[in-house]
């Protein structure tokens, strides 16, 4: 338990992974644990206040309630964590190109590593690595989530 939020009492805990799909448009994929995709959410960013856009997005949601963590992709490093964090109230994760935790906040860094390992096949968690090729097919689709 971290700040009175359970993060251990399922296997599958669902959380939202986020990767660019343009300079100003997100995608999310939720994912329940590392078998279950549930949705997408597209997130459209200002020009200032990523952090903001993300967590009112997130927020907003029909999954919010039931969300556990936040990852974001690497290409989303100028993204205040602390501050998604401080406004959701959920453990945001900041992970690297090879999957791995870069950065977190709302949570102790051994139980990032605990959720990073219950998502994940092989290397990527499942939840970022769906989120990197769906955006990808996405870009070179030219297409964007209305």
């Amino acid at each position: 338990m971290y700040g009175g939020l359970r993060l251990w009492a399922k296997e599958e805990i669902r959380v939202i992974a986020l990767k660019p799909i343009t300079g100003r448009e997100l995608l999310g994929v939720i994912y329940r644990g590392k078998y279950w995709f549930d949705g997408i959410l597209k997130v459209r960013l200002r020009r200032l206040g990523g952090a903001y856009a993300v967590a009112e997005a997130i927020k907003m949601s029909k999954y919010y309630d039931e969300l556990r963590a936040v990852m974001l992709d690497h290409e989303l490093s100028w993204i205040d964590i602390h501050l998604v964090n401080d406004i959701i109230g959920l453990p945001v994760l900041k992970m690297d190109v090879q999957g791995h935790i870069e950065e977190c906040a709302g949570v102790r860094y051994e139980d990032a590593q605990r959720i990073v390992k219950r998502l994940t096949f092989q290397d990527v968690p499942e939840p970022l690595r769906v989120a990197r090729v769906l955006a990808l097919s996405l870009r070179l689709m030219g297409m964007r989530i209305t």
